[in-house]
């Protein structure tokens, strides 16, 4: 996902954003801005494990520890996927 949707999707989820300059707002875009997100559904905890697992190695391109299963996600650019 995006950036401009990582940072809508954190912005709601941060705690004590109010207590922050501009109400949190520029914490929120920096950190979006400066890594890859991904949006993740998640279901049972083996399967969403393997999921992350999955990305993890595809992103860093060093095979993760015990992988399990095989999963499929397609990153997007907003939040919480690769920009």
């Amino acid at each position: 996902m995006d950036a401009a949707e990582a940072a809508a999707r954190l912005y709601v989820n941060a705690l004590n954003a109010l207590a922050h300059s501009n109400r949190g707002l520029d914490a929120v875009v920096r950190i979006a801005e400066g890594v890859q997100c991904f949006a993740l559904g998640a279901a049972d905890l083996q399967s969403t494990c393997a999921l992350i697992r999955s990305v993890m190695e595809r992103v860093s391109g060093a095979p993760a520890i015990a992988a399990t299963a095989k999963t499929s996600v397609e990153p997007r650019s907003l939040g919480w996927g690769a920009s």
